[in-house]
């Protein structure tokens, strides 16, 4: 038995309908610096809609992270509204602000001079070089009776 090697012929469709060839057509010079200028605008396209993409999902991401925050500051203005509705409210903002008081409070009035005298005495203690130094004994005894606390 012979051996048969079967080869395909090589077809070529390059001739248009004229006759000419299409090949020496996309063979001109002018034909390839048209080509890649297409290419070059193509590619110069996809990039800048690739740039405008990240730009739109990075402005999503930001309104999607404000938008949260916002809910946090709503819910947090809803609860403090709630709690500010409240009769304990009322009468603590009463207490701090008018200087009321309820009928089992016990009112302290501190003179101005005690209070300036305690600010230095608490800006001696937060001193960091400051040491306390202790009287024991009669001493202490005796300044208690006469000036008080």
């Amino acid at each position: 038995m012979d051996k048969v090697i079967y080869k395909p012929k090589e077809r070529r469709y390059t001739e248009d309908v004229k006759g000419k060839r299409v090949d020496t057509f996309f063979n001109g010079i002018l034909v390839k610096i048209l080509l890649l200028g297409i290419s070059i605008f193509l590619f110069y396209n996809i990039g800048h809609s690739v740039m405008l993409t990240i730009q739109k999902i990075d402005i999503l991401r930001k309104a999607q992270r404000e938008v949260e925050n916002l809910r946090l500051k709503n819910l947090e203005l809803a609860t403090l509204l709630d709690s500010m509705q409240s009769v304990e409210y009322l009468e603590v903002e009463a207490r701090d602000r008018l200087s009321f008081s309820a009928k089992k409070d016990f009112v302290f009035v501190i003179p101005e001079s005690l209070l300036s005298m305690a600010s230095n005495h608490l800006e001696k203690i937060v001193d960091e070089n400051y040491v306390e130094e202790t009287e024991y004994g009669f001493k202490v005894w005796k300044d208690f009776i006469l000036s008080g606390i």
